[in-house]
């Protein structure tokens, strides 16, 4: 069976919408249970679709690994917390670490084999505090005001990570999302 023809924007939106129900599940019903089930979701339509094979599929954890270390990182910094919820380890809900999981599934359908150019991961990474900021209004964590400082150190923390799980990507058998929906 062929994949079908899928444009970026499936991603894209895709991941917005496994967001926006984590950080509202968070916030809503403590457990973040609707974030989880969104990105099992998400991360299904991924690989029925083709955009992430089961190589792929095998670096998921390591995203989920590094994404606690991280969250574990920022809670234990003081940048974050996270209201008392359902399942957490070292005070990082599971809903987060789903979410890491599905940034690496949107990641992987996206640019693999290649690594998104230097310019990509820069301004992602500058951008990514602004998922706290959102996640603060919602109220699925609560986040210090942030100060140029503490905002370069989120993004840097980002920066290294999704560049250095990207790079891990490519020790990996390459199929790129470019790749995939030229060849259907």
């Amino acid at each position: 069976m062929t994949a079908p023809r899928l444009s970026p924007l499936f991603v894209v939106v895709g991941f917005d919408l496994a967001w926006i129900a984590s950080a509202y599940g968070g916030a809503s019903s403590g457990a973040g249970w609707p974030g989880i089930v969104a990105v099992a979701l998400y991360l299904a339509a991924l690989v029925i679709t083709g955009l992430v094979g089961g190589r792929d599929v095998s670096l998921l954890p390591a995203w989920a690994l590094v994404g606690l270390a991280v969250e574990a990182a920022f809670v234990a910094g003081g940048f974050i917390a996270y209201p008392a919820t359902g399942f957490a380890l070292l005070d990082v809900p599971v809903w987060v670490i789903g979410l890491w999981v599905a940034l690496g599934g949107a990641f992987l359908a996206l640019w693999r084999p290649a690594v998104p150019s230097p310019g990509v991961l820069l301004a992602f990474s500058l951008a990514a505090p602004l998922a706290y900021l959102a996640g603060d209004h919602f109220g699925a964590l609560v986040l210090q005001p942030l100060s140029a400082g503490s905002w370069l150190l989120l993004s840097l923390a980002y920066l290294f990570a999704v560049a250095g799980l990207t790079l891990l990507s490519t020790l990996v058998t390459p199929s790129s999302f470019s790749q995939r929906i030229s060849s259907t």
